[in-house]
């Protein structure tokens, strides 16, 4: 079984067959647009404040990067400016991978069992703070934070990790609580059982090769839309 991520999971979660489709097959193939554009470029720029970089002036409310980025996107680097100043550390755009003991491996490594790219990771004291922008209005799934919660643990051990998901194009944040009473992977964590629930799923279709097209909200943008029997 490949090794999984937030969004390969979740896609086999909502459907087996594009799961199969997209990771296994290959025959289907992301392929980006103005808006992905835009995100990564939202997200390459705030990768460079987060390290400190200087906020330059004509980032005020009219300036041409309120109108590319949006007022809250500058909200948020300057409260993590703020945090910085302060000494907490800040980790930013991490790429972490564990196994199956929970031990952090190489990215590519075979035995890894889950991996994950975490935007903004904050140090704190009393809890872990994990940041995820979001660029557009589509909701986060709180199963990205918990994984990435569950990757960063070997390196960060603690009890409690708070989730965050930072829609920079709204004034809004969602978040999440996440408490660990041991290494993630052996917690009893409803949300990590929950998890592993999944994974259990995963293998077994890996074992038996079935992969069923399942209907849900996402079928009329799916690309296997034209030859699945499964749509209501």
């Amino acid at each position: 079984m490949m090794t999984q991520s937030p969004s390969s999971l979740k896609t086999f979660i909502n459907c087996p067959a594009l799961y199969k489709a997209r990771y296994i097959d290959k025959i289907i193939k992301f392929t980006g647009n103005a808006a992905t554009e835009r995100g990564e470029l939202i997200h390459k720029r705030m990768e460079e404040l987060c390290l400190g970089s200087a906020l330059s002036p004509d980032w005020g409310t009219n300036g041409d990067g309120a109108k590319l980025y949006g007022q809250n996107f500058i909200n948020e680097v300057l409260k993590i400016g703020s945090l910085r100043e302060k000494g907490v550390k800040i980790y930013v755009e991490r790429q972490i991978a564990i196994n199956a003991k929970g031990e952090i491996v190489d990215w590519w490594d075979k035995s890894a069992i889950l991996r994950s790219r975490i935007d903004l990771f904050i140090d704190m004291e009393y809890a872990g703070a994990v940041i995820d922008w979001k660029t557009g209005r589509t909701p986060g799934d709180p199963l990205q934070l918990l994984i990435n919660a569950m990757c960063l643990y070997p390196l960060n051990p603690k009890t409690r990790y708070d989730g965050y998901f930072v829609y920079l194009d709204q004034a809004k944040v969602d978040s999440s609580t996440m408490i660990f009473d041991t290494a993630p992977l052996n917690s009893e964590n409803g949300k990590v059982l929950e998890l592993r629930l999944w994974l259990e799923k995963l293998e077994r279709a890996y074992a038996e090769n079935t992969f069923p097209a399942t209907a849900n909200n996402d079928c009329r943008w799916c690309d296997l839309r034209s030859n699945c029997d499964s749509r209501s």
